[in-house]
């Protein structure tokens, strides 16, 4: 074999090892001060030490996880006065992406995302059921980054994802949050078929600015 097969394969899997690591900790599958050893990651992905600490700089500079001497890497805390700072940031920046992606998005794309909205969806939320609503706004941010067309703020908004994707979930289980979310997901996707960027800019702001509130209010149960 080559050796460039074998240096494509190994960038693979320090790609695929880098994703899995950082899916754990966005997911809180490794909780805030989790210990991450360079040996045990090294075992488990088959990569060189010197490898694993390449991925530990990464994840570093994502905010994920925090390297202190002679102690070795651990999952990094967010306290609730970062949480709400990132909360302003994505207000500005989700807006943003929103504005962008209402002036440029072709006639018809939000369409189906529209039609999602449904009475049944709603009636679940009130059951407690979010699977079919996170898939929606799953689906309706991917297509506003789609359509932004914007990689810096599409890559600045995936590190703040990163971090606060746990805390998102538990804002949308507080009481009367899903329905709120709901309505205010469904004005914002009405904005952007109708291609009015301010509009849709101003709402998908609300949604950020809301959940921050709610963050601050119940930060007790959140964090």
């Amino acid at each position: 074999m080559s050796k460039k097969p074998q240096r494509a394969k190994a960038a693979r899997t320090r790609k695929d090892a880098f994703q899995t690591i950082r899916n754990r900790i966005s997911e809180h599958e490794l909780l805030p001060g989790s210990k991450l050893r360079e040996q045990e990651m090294a075992a488990e992905f088959g990569l060189s030490r010197a490898h694993v600490r390449d991925i530990f700089g990464a994840l570093e500079q994502r905010g994920l996880i925090v390297r202190v001497p002679n102690r070795g890497a651990m999952v990094a805390y967010l306290d609730p006065a970062q949480a709400i700072n990132l909360y302003h940031v994505r207000e500005a920046l989700e807006g943003l992406a929103a504005r962008l992606a209402a002036g440029v998005a072709p006639k018809g794309t939000w369409d189906d995302l529209l039609k999602r909205f449904t009475p049944s969806i709603e009636a679940k939320l009130r059951k407690g059921e979010y699977t079919e609503y996170e898939a929606i706004l799953n689906d309706l941010n991917r297509r506003i980054i789609r359509y932004a067309n914007n990689p810096i703020l599409s890559d600045m908004l995936d590190r703040i994802h990163d971090r606060t994707q746990v805390m998102a979930r538990r804002v949308v289980v507080l009481q009367g949050r899903a329905e709120l979310g709901f309505d205010l997901h469904r004005k914002l996707t009405k904005a952007l078929a109708s291609g009015d960027a301010e509009a849709a800019a101003a709402m998908k702001s609300k949604i950020i600015a809301t959940a921050r509130e709610s963050i601050d209010r119940y930060r007790d149960f959140i964090f």
